[in-house]
């Protein structure tokens, strides 16, 4: 029997330690390739409007993943005082908490479902989300439509309750069908509604949101989006060339310019801020006409 190794602790036991949580695997974790379009986003949600009253009841909750980067159980806990929801511009989420479904088997109380904290994150902590007008729209549509729960929540399941995957995966499956053509139906584009996440991170990138600001709003790392959104920034790297040009352009465009009349040689320019040498003349082409030249 082993009593010691490069696995044992001081015991003689093996000891195991958890993994970084925000690289195991998880539903994050799903390999990350073609994410629906803004456009296809948007259609989606409209072929869940067109569903009846309980197509309407869900598109606010599809919604939140798509536009505030949420999980399906952070959206589940979401209660109206989390929501700052102003008449014009850019609101905000406090997000506070998540409600997975888990199976009665797994909670004490016997319930298909358990309120925890968010994500990564301790107990107690709440994780601020901009969300742009659009969001702050149909947010404010479905509360004037639907009001809240007993309990304060924006969403509930049709016999009450919080809403189940069973119901909002039958509705995002038969909205695939009406907004996809066969083939994007019959690949993984945004198979399941959390691939809408997927699409909110994947625009928030290629709008040139800094990874460190992406992966606060999402309520990921740094590390899970530089592992499972490579594709995404590798793209990116012409366009990121193309603006530290730019910036470079700029910078050189506002600095002074300084020049060098050689002595003896007045067609001759030399550029560079190079220090005069004996006998020439250093002069500076900002402020000047053309023709003239004003000596420092």
């Amino acid at each position: 029997m082993l009593t010691g190794g490069p696995v044992a602790g001081p015991s003689g036991l093996s000891e195991w330690t958890a993994g970084d949580p925000v690289l195991m695997l998880s539903p994050e974790s799903r390999p990350v390739g073609s994410v629906a379009t803004p456009a296809q986003a948007r259609a989606l949600l409209d072929a869940v409007r067109a569903q009846g009253p309980r197509g309407a009841h869900l598109v606010a909750f599809y919604a939140c993943i798509y536009y505030a980067a949420m999980r399906p159980e952070e959206v589940s806990m979401l209660s109206a005082e989390q929501c700052e929801l102003p008449p014009e511009g850019w609101g905000r989420l406090m997000l506070a908490g998540a409600r997975p479904q888990v199976g009665s088997a797994w909670t004490d109380d016997g319930k298909p479902y358990e309120e925890r904290q968010l994500k990564h994150r301790a107990r107690r902590a709440v994780r601020p989300v901009p969300i742009p007008p659009v969001l702050v729209a149909i947010l404010r549509a479905h509360l004037e439509a639907f009001g809240t729960t007993t309990g304060g929540q924006l969403f509930s399941a049709v016999r009450g309750g919080p809403v189940r995957s069973q119901e909002y995966g039958a509705a995002w499956k038969e909205a695939r069908k009406k907004a996809l053509t066969a083939a994007q139906v019959a690949s993984p584009l945004v198979s399941i509604p959390y691939d809408l996440c997927h699409a909110c991170v994947s625009f928030w990138l290629r709008s040139g949101v800094s990874l460190a600001e992406t992966a606060r709003r999402a309520g990921q790392s740094i590390a899970v989006l530089q592992r499972y959104y490579a594709k995404v920034l590798d793209g990116e790297e012409a366009r990121m060339n193309e603006l530290i040009d730019q910036g470079l352009a700029e910078q050189e465009d506002e600095a002074e310019e300084t020049w060098i009349l050689a002595a003896g040689w007045p067609h001759v320019l030399v550029r560079g801020g190079i220090p005069p040498i004996q006998g020439e003349t250093a002069c500076t082409q900002k402020g000047s006409r053309s023709g003239e030249w004003h000596p420092f």
